[in-house]
């Protein structure tokens, strides 16, 4: 369930992240600013989480589903700092772009 559930989650940020990047790009304002940064940051977090971490995680539920025991890994706490980092970004760009109107 959880690499699903995971999976169908990757999928949903790809398409909103598809979407602020459409809006930033057909804005009329300059695409690259410091304020965007906290939202690029997210994107790259994203492409680490979609190629790497999603990957490498789904391969060790898979020995845990085959029964083996995989050796420890703090591949968990990279894929939950990446989330923490992503929060914060995107609730400081929100913030930003709230109170620059």
């Amino acid at each position: 369930i959880g690499r699903l559930v995971f999976a169908a989650l990757n999928q949903v940020e790809w398409v909103l992240a598809l979407i602020i990047v459409a809006n930033l790009l057909f804005s009329k304002t300059q695409f690259i600013t410091l304020q965007n940064t906290l939202y690029f940051i997210p994107v790259l977090m994203l492409v680490l989480e979609t190629f790497w971490a999603l990957p490498a995680l789904d391969d060790r539920a898979e020995l845990y589903i085959q029964g083996q025991n995989p050796p420890a890994s703090t591949l968990h706490f990279y894929y939950v700092g990446m989330e923490v980092i992503k929060v914060a970004c995107l609730t400081i760009f929100g913030i930003k772009l709230f109170n620059k109107s």
